[in-house]
């Protein structure tokens, strides 16, 4: 006969095998119904074990075994075994033996590698162990129900799903908590609630109890965590004292240790924050915050370049920590009172490719720049150069005073005017014409000094005087503005414009400010507004282009709100109060008017009731707390019944309780047992809208 090698050759890949080479084939191997031939078979049938009663004799059982015990099944097995015993379970035939802290199961079965197993197909539902002596440490398993992966000791008493954990002591006391993930030894090693968490290293997370939706990765990060969510870090020891704060993110070496923080803090950087405790700070940079006790609200960012000494073995030191603190530190702010500080001996602003427009600040020179600028509104800020440029200096300024009028005094007339003395600009008044002369230098284009004539006698009757007009003398007659040209009333930063139909009263820097009250009052709409700097203002329009009132007011504000309440006495065409509204969606154990009618006119009433007491025959009476009510408009319920493990709203539960409801009456059902004891029913809330019967 040809071995199995030489079989094999017959059915290599394009071979067509013969019908003599495949009977050749099945001839190799025994079929089921053949009997094999004793002397066709490799054993010592000698060796084999005598069955007796369906039993092996004792005489033929090993040396280190004096006794067999039969047990119902593995339930029933001794807590503690005996190790020179044999255990069988009836239930299904397997024999055990003591290994000293578990039963093993040695039932002869077929040697095989785990490859033939899995090529095979099979599986297992049992958890595989490796060094049974540490108990489930090496316990590698998946549960099919809870889709939860693990290898190491995870609790085989969580209810959740998609836990996974890798290393000894990861998730091992987990009840309810679900969709965790845990890498590395201790790993969440109490988490017993907790959801949604990421934990990556060593003891991360080594005290979390119930925390939620953490994500922290690095060797002892988020150490001292018990009930902290929505944190991140990475980072060996980040937040390591930390408890119970929330929404923090820590990235860096002992980012945020040191001391225990609040909520809503950003640490960055090696060391960065460590011994800073509060809330709401970002702190950036190595060593940024280092020792700076409670803060709240604050910004830092610097890298303190004094640390030196460290190593993978050692941490290292700063020569002046300070330099990283709040008072110190390169860039400081607060988010609330919002200020922004630069610890810096200049400030540089300009082109990363030129030096040529640079803008600089420093404490002792103000700011000064790289050339001269030309300032584009009245809000910018203007050199000294180029108010050299553009303004008299004071010699200039006195050469111009020294030309300008000087009132004199009074001369009886012309004839009476100083021949001699006199200087360019002598201005002096004739008392006979009321006239008045100023000396100069070149009268009439002459060349020759001389009186020149200012002015004489005006008359003004027809004139408004600025003082305004006298009692008993108003205006009678229409003032008529130009309709090209706006013309403007003014009165400090108020300002009355008329302009071609359009009345607009302003206050303001100016009438185009940004920052103002103004009233516009046009052929075609009537608008009143308040603007400020940065926001879209309030405003009123009643415009002829839109079939509405537009009213307006700050995108972070209320909105248009009453001085007082109103609701009590409103109109069916009354615009309402965010208060009255409130009222009416509100819950109350007092029976309310809703304001609203049934279709056959009578008022809706509306009432909360809360029943903790409930009869044994399950009907509730309704007619002391609902009197008189006549039409149930609508009804809300939720019931607590938690000896049947559930609460639930509306009338019914699963087709198992119903709920029936009358103006007078309330029933609770149990359908799979209509005797059921009702008072079991821990409470019943009821709120009914209804009409009430006239009385």
């Amino acid at each position: 006969m040809k071995t199995k090698q030489e079989i094999k050759k017959y059915f290599e890949n394009g071979d067509k095998p013969t019908q003599e080479q495949f009977w050749e084939w099945q001839d190799s191997y025994w079929h089921k119904d053949e009997n094999i031939p004793a002397d066709q078979v490799d054993y010592d049938f000698s060796q084999k074990a005598d069955l007796v009663d369906g039993k092996v004799p004792a005489s033929q059982l090993p040396g280190y075994v004096d006794e067999v015990l039969e047990c119902a099944n593995l339930a029933t097995f001794p807590v503690t075994g005996e190790s020179d015993k044999l255990y069988i379970a009836l239930d299904t035939n397997k024999i055990y033996r003591w290994s000293g802290s578990i039963y093993v199961d040695i039932t002869q079965s077929e040697i095989d590698t785990l490859q033939n197993i899995v090529d095979r197909g099979n599986s297992t539902t049992k958890p595989i162990v490796f060094n049974v002596d540490q108990g489930r440490a090496g316990e590698l398993n998946f549960n099919k129900t809870l889709y939860s992966y693990y290898f190491g000791n995870q609790s085989n008493l969580a209810t959740n799903f998609y836990n996974v954990s890798i290393g000894y002591d990861a998730l091992p006391k987990l009840t309810s908590g679900g969709f965790n993930v845990a890498y590395g030894s201790y790993a969440g090693s109490l988490l017993t609630t907790g959801n949604y968490n990421t934990f990556l290293g060593h003891q991360v997370a080594k005290n979390a109890t119930t925390g939620a939706l953490n994500t922290i990765i690095g060797d002892e990060g988020s150490f001292l965590m018990t009930t902290g969510f929505k944190n991140t870090t990475v980072g060996s020891a980040a937040l390591y004292q930390t408890t119970t704060g929330s929404l923090n993110t820590a990235l860096g070496y002992k980012a945020g240790t040191g001391s225990p923080v609040g909520d809503r803090n950003i640490f960055l950087g090696a060391f960065s924050g460590q011994n800073t405790s509060g809330s709401n700070n970002i702190i950036i940079g190595t060593g940024a915050g280092f020792n700076g006790g409670n803060l709240a609200n604050k910004l830092i960012i610097h890298s303190n370049h004094t640390i030196s000494g460290y190593s993978n073995t050692a941490e290292g030191n700063f020569g002046s920590f300070q330099q990283g603190q709040l008072n110190r530190a390169l860039i400081t702010g607060d988010f609330v009172d919002r200020w922004v500080r630069m610890n810096a001996g200049f400030l540089q602003i300009g082109s990363p490719a030129s030096n040529t427009d640079d803008i600089t600040i420093t404490p002792t020179a103000g700011i000064t720049a790289a050339k001269l600028y030309t300032p584009a509104s009245n809000n910018d800020y203007v050199q000294r150069g180029w108010i050299f440029n553009n303004y008299y200096n004071q010699t200039q300024i006195d050469s111009l005073l020294s030309r300008a009028y000087r009132v004199m005094g009074s001369v009886a007339n012309f004839g009476a005017l100083p021949s001699t003395g006199q200087t360019t600009g002598d201005v002096w008044n004739l008392l006979d014409t009321g006239e008045n002369y100023v000396w100069v230098d070149n009268l009439n284009n002459t060349g020759i000094a001389g009186w020149d004539k200012l002015s004489g006698m005006v008359d003004v009757s027809g004139y408004i005087p600025r003082t305004g007009t006298a009692t008993g003398q108003p205006i009678t007659g229409d003032i008529e503005f130009s309709t090209t040209t706006p013309a403007l009333l003014k009165s400090g930063n108020t300002w009355v414009a008329i302009n071609n139909g359009t009345f607009d009263v302003s206050s303001g820097t100016s009438v185009s400010a940004m920052d103002k009250s103004w009233l516009v009052v046009s052929q075609n709409e009537i608008y009143l507004g308040k603007q400020n700097l940065g926001s879209p203002g309030k405003h009123i329009s009643i415009s002829n282009s839109t079939n509405y009132i537009d009213i307006g007011a700050e995108y972070d504000g209320p909105g248009l709100v009453g001085s007082s309440y109103y609701g009590e006495n409103y109109a069916d065409q009354s615009f309402v109060q965010k208060k009255y509204i409130d009222k009416k969606l509100s819950y109350s154990t007092q029976e309310e008017l809703t304001g609203g009618q049934w279709i056959d006119g009578k008022p809706i009433y509306k009432k909360t009731v809360k029943f903790d007491t409930i009869p044994s025959t399950g009907e509730i009476d309704l007619t002391t707390h609902f009197q008189g009510a006549e039409t149930i408009v609508s009804s809300q319920m939720f019931t607590q019944w938690y000896a049947m493990d559930i609460a639930f709203a509306g009338n019914q539960w699963r087709n198992k309780a119903i709920i029936t409801l009358q103006p007078d009456m309330a029933k609770i059902e149990h359908i799979p047992n209509i005797d059921y004891d009702y008072s079991l029913v821990d409470s019943f809330t009821l709120t009914l809208e209804y009409t009430k019967r006239t009385i």
